[in-house]
């Protein structure tokens, strides 16, 4: 498993490393991972992650509410990290959970004794297909320059 800086998941996923900075002081942003000594090192799935954040935010949903969908995802992928689609479910009640979307019967609106307020299905299998996509283009750069002489 390749692990990146922020400047190269940042450019590989074409973000503004001033913008992400400023969105993820706002503390909305549970998705990205943590700072070690100043540095944070992404993985394909918290790339898949931020790629849902940016999206998100492109169709105008706050940084609030894209970072909680975006962690929410990433926490999902982490829990069931097979799983090709995955459903963030909220409760009547509250409470939240997310299961991958092949286990879980939503036709009646009730599921764990209670009554499904919302659930966002999210195609994982797409995202992590994007994020192959973008590492496929962004090969040349990793290596590049080394038989320019």
């Amino acid at each position: 498993m390749t692990i990146y800086t922020t400047k190269a998941a940042c450019q590989l996923l074409g973000r503004d490393r001033k913008q992400q900075e400023g969105d993820i002081a706002t503390g909305h942003c549970g998705h990205v991972p943590a700072s070690v000594n100043g540095m944070r090192h992404w993985r394909d799935d918290d790339l898949a992650a931020e790629l849902l954040f940016m999206d998100l935010r492109r169709e105008g949903y706050s940084v609030k509410i894209a970072g909680l969908i975006a962690t929410r995802l990433r926490t999902a992928t982490r829990e069931h990290p097979e799983a090709a689609q995955l459903t963030l479910v909220t409760m009547m009640n509250g409470n939240r959970f997310a299961v991958p979307t092949a286990d879980l019967d939503l036709a009646n609106g009730w599921t764990s004794g209670g009554p499904v307020r919302e659930a966002l299905m999210i195609d994982v299998r797409n995202l992590r297909a994007r994020i192959s996509q973008l590492l496929e283009a962004y090969e040349p750069v990793i290596g590049g320059g080394d038989d320019d002489a």
